[in-house]
């Protein structure tokens, strides 16, 4: 059983100490018990995002990866001295078109790529190209290395990885700490707390709650209104809607849900009653952090007491309430992140072609953005300008 971040004891020893070193192994096509195994022996239990947990990588690899022809792998991280893990990487291979990538599982599902520390070891910054290096060596067989949204932190912990040898900045994600001293920290006193509690009041006069939603076909009920109500809105916006277009994605959603007990990886939320229900979220869940995924808002009777708002001021005091730290918002720069109080973790990419294929993708990729950028650019200096009153 993994240990909650608030039960693990504080980090017994220090890498790099006189004397020690780092070696590796790497694990391929790991099961889920394989997964688990790996997670366990970790001294301390497992510290990780929500998005690298043995039940997350296990769903993806039977849905997504399998989907893809993809390989996933784990790379082992051990004490030369003692032989004990101290971190875990979890990898996969696949391809684009004929070019073989390797990276940290994603696939437009996962907003943070990060490793897996172990509890009671702290890995220097200064190892960072040493665990690049094996990372490199864990994949040498890709024509491409491209690993996206690396954070700074890891539960809150420092990740080893950040510094990387040759970073590109990306745009940010938002994140609430909830760990903030105090009866009202900084981002209590924001005017959207009170307008949500006063849109909350009016929702109760109709008979609708926020709550978490457990039992288990009560779960797979609200998670259809999820998807429902998200097409709904994506048809209206004419979006494009991964989640319903892709069957794997939606398949590996299906396998969160199933999976049960008080630690179960996918929380779902919803304000309803008996019969009605007037938006829904749901979140990742790791220990004591926690990160938002999916959400849903209801149709045009519910507009008027901003159902989106309400779901996410809900989450947050259902995160503080239950001993969660950290609240992630995902990734994108949408306002209503900051609106709520959260502050911008700059997160990193690495890309490091191996072969004459990998340098012809990278190569074609950024100039591809160089011209949306171009693009994006004339559209936006040859927009009419709106005239300004009196003229």
């Amino acid at each position: 059983m993994q240990l909650s971040v608030a039960e693990r004891p504080v980090p017994m020893f220090r890498l790099p100490e006189a004397g020690n070193r780092l070696t590796s192994r790497l694990h391929r096509y790991p099961d889920r018990s394989l997964l688990e195994w790996l997670w366990d022996s970790l001294p301390g239990g497992a510290v990780s995002t929500p998005f690298q947990t043995p039940a997350l990588l296990a769903a993806m690899a039977d849905h997504v990866l399998a989907a893809q022809g993809a390989e996933l792998r784990v790379l082992e991280v051990r004490d030369g001295n003692t032989d004990v893990p101290v971190m875990l990487v979890p990898l996969v291979v696949f391809r684009r078109g004929p070019v073989r990538m390797g990276g940290i599982p994603d696939f437009g599902l996962v907003d943070q790529c990060a490793p897996v520390l172990a509890g009671e070891a702290e890995l220097d910054a200064s190892l960072s190209d040493l665990l690049w290096g094996f990372i490199e060596d864990a994949l040498g067989d890709v024509d491409l290395i491209d690993v996206k949204k690396v954070p700074p932190r890891v539960a809150g912990r420092p990740n080893p990885l950040h510094a990387l040898p040759n970073e590109r900045p990306q745009d940010p994600i938002y994140a609430l700490d909830l760990t903030e001293a105090g009866e009202a920290p900084g981002w209590r006193r924001k005017h959207v707390y009170k307008e949500a509690r006063g849109k909350y009041r009016k929702l109760q006069a109709e008979g609708l709650q926020f709550v978490e939603v457990v039992e288990d076909h009560d779960r797979r009920h609200v998670m259809q209104v999820l998807r429902m109500q998200r097409s709904q809105r994506f048809e209206e916006k004419q979006w494009y809607n991964t989640l319903e277009e892709d069957p794997a994605q939606a398949a590996f959603i299906d396998n969160l849900l199933q999976e049960g007990g008080p630690q179960r990886p996918l929380r779902l939320f919803a304000l309803k009653d008996d019969s009605r229900i007037a938006g829904v979220i749901c979140a990742l869940a790791e220990g004591t952090a926690l990160s938002a995924m999916l959400i849903s808002m209801g149709g045009e009777e519910w507009r008027r007491f901003s159902p989106g708002l309400l779901l996410f001021a809900g989450l947050i005091n259902w995160a503080g309430e239950n001993g969660f730290t950290e609240l992630c918002f995902g990734s994108g720069v949408q306002f209503y992140k900051t609106r709520f109080g959260g502050e911008p973790w700059q997160v990193h990419a690495y890309a490091k072609p191996l072969t004459a294929a990998g340098n012809a993708y990278l190569a074609l990729r950024r100039l591809k953005a160089i011209a949306r950028r171009l693009r994006d650019d004339t559209a936006r200096l040859s927009a009419p300008v709106a005239a300004a009153p009196g003229i």
